[in-house]
Order: C-alpha cells, then sequence, then structure tokens
C-alpha cells in the first residue's frame, strides 16, 4: 500500500516524516509518499507528522484509515 501527503508548510522546514499507526513508527522517509507492506483485506490508521534537523514532530496530520483490497486469484 502506498501513502501519500502533501508536504509540511510553515515552521521550520522539515528534514523528513514519521508515519505512525497507533503508538508505533511504521515508517521514516524524507519525502512525502511511502509504501509499506500489508495484508490482503486489513484495514489500518494512520497518521504523519514532520520531523525537523532538531527531530522535534509537529502536530500529527488528520488520522486515515485505509482498507487493502483483496484480490482472489484469477
Amino acid at each position: 500500500m502506498t501513502l501519500t501527503w502533501s508536504p509540511s508548510t510553515g515552521g521550520e522546514p522539515p528534514t523528513g516524516y514519521r508515519l505512525y499507526e497507533g503508538a508505533t513508527v511504521v515508517g521514516e522517509i524524507a519525502g512525502s509518499s511511502l509504501t509499506l507492506p500489508v495484508g490482503a483485506g486489513t484495514t489500518h490508521e494512520y497518521v504523519v507528522v514532520a520531523v525537523d534537523a532538531s527531530g522535534h514532530e509537529s502536530a500529527p496530520s488528520p488520522r486515515v484509515t485505509v482498507r487493502a483490497m483483496y484480490l482472489p486469484p484469477p
């Protein structure tokens, strides 16, 4: 599953982003798109935070709920 978000604006420019599922960091990246391995038919809730050069996190994005599709074999 690939998640994409708008780059952070305002304040100190971010050096990267962290993606959380609950309290667990599931990804860190410098850009604004991240592909995660998820099981078919599973549901996940994520938030993204921007991280500055000092390691400080922004306020989290609104929570997004996604469901990975299940495609049966042909």
